[in-house]
């Protein structure tokens, strides 16, 4: 049984979360590449590391615990069986 429209059942959700979770990895590693690279940049190039660029690394350091709890929801959807199966 569908959830509405457009919005698929977890046991026809296919390889989804496995695309969804590499994408979202994907994104991270070009996160980190670049704050990587403006840290560089402002520490020892231009010698002006500033209160935004803090606020840059307390950013992404928090956000590496919201990926890591999207990606165990991912996994779960992928592998867990659907309510309505279990209640049969």
């Amino acid at each position: 049984m569908s959830s509405g429209p457009g919005i698929p059942d977890a046991a026809n959700l296919g390889d989804r979360p496995f695309v969804m979770s590499r994408v979202a990895t994907a994104f991270l590693v070009l996160t980190w590449t670049a704050v990587i690279l403006r840290v560089y940049v402002r520490t020892v190039l231009i010698r002006s590391f500033g209160w935004d660029d803090w606020t840059i690394i307390i950013t992404l350091v928090g956000m590496r615990g919201g990926d890591v709890s999207t990606r165990r929801e991912l996994t779960a959807a992928r592998f867990s069986t659907p309510a309505c199966a279990r209640a049969s």
